[in-house]
Order: C-alpha cells, then sequence, then structure tokens
C-alpha cells in the first residue's frame, strides 16, 4: 500500500521519485535505515519502522532486489537484440548492394 503511491505498481514509478530498480548500491546496503529509519526523510521518504514489520520490509526488499534483477536481464536482452537487428540490416544490406553487382 504505502510503497505503490510513490513508486508505482510493480515499481512503474515516474520520473519524479527514484527508480528502486536502478539505485546506487548504498541504498540497498542502507535499506533498514532508509526503508524503516527514516534516513531520506528529507528526500520525501519517510520511514515505515513504525507501520511495517521487520520481515515486511525484508520482504519487500527481496521484491525490489528481484525487479531490479529482471529489469538488468531485460535491458540487456533488449541491447542484445538490438545488435543482432543492426548486424542482420548491415549483412542483408551489404548482400542487397553486391546483388547489384551480378
Amino acid at each position: 500500500n504505502y510503497c505503490a503511491v510513490c513508486h508505482g505498481v510493480a515499481l512503474n514509478a515516474n520520473a519524479a521519485v527514484p527508480d528502486l530498480r536502478n539505485l546506487p548500491m548504498i541504498c540497498y546496503d542502507n535499506w533498514d535505515g532508509v526503508v524503516r529509519d527514516g534516513m531520506m526523510q528529507k528526500a520525501g521518504m519517510v520511514g515505515l519502522g513504525e507501520v511495517r514489520t521487520k520481515e515486511e520490509t525484508e520482504a519487500i526488499y527481496a521484491y525490489v532486489i528481484d525487479a531490479a534483477y529482471r529489469a538488468r536481464e531485460e535491458a540487456e536482452e533488449n541491447a542484445w537484440n538490438s545488435i543482432k537487428s543492426c548486424v542482420y540490416r548491415g549483412v542483408t544490406g551489404f548482400a542487397d548492394f553486391m546483388d547489384r553487382f551480378n
């Protein structure tokens, strides 16, 4: 309930808040400080320690980390597909060019 208001359903946030799938490592390393204790309260991230148990915030952390890995895998797959498409267009373009001389 609390997270989706700012960070979006399935972590699809707008540009106004950090994308939890792509945070600097220091944020993940200080998860409890940020999420439970309100370390980033001045930036708008209130602490949830009084409304969420340690187990719940650990489950949220696991969800975020899993989503981060999935997003990176998807980005890598998209990049690889773009490279393959570019190579294919180059090869077929060259073949078409060479056909003009046959």
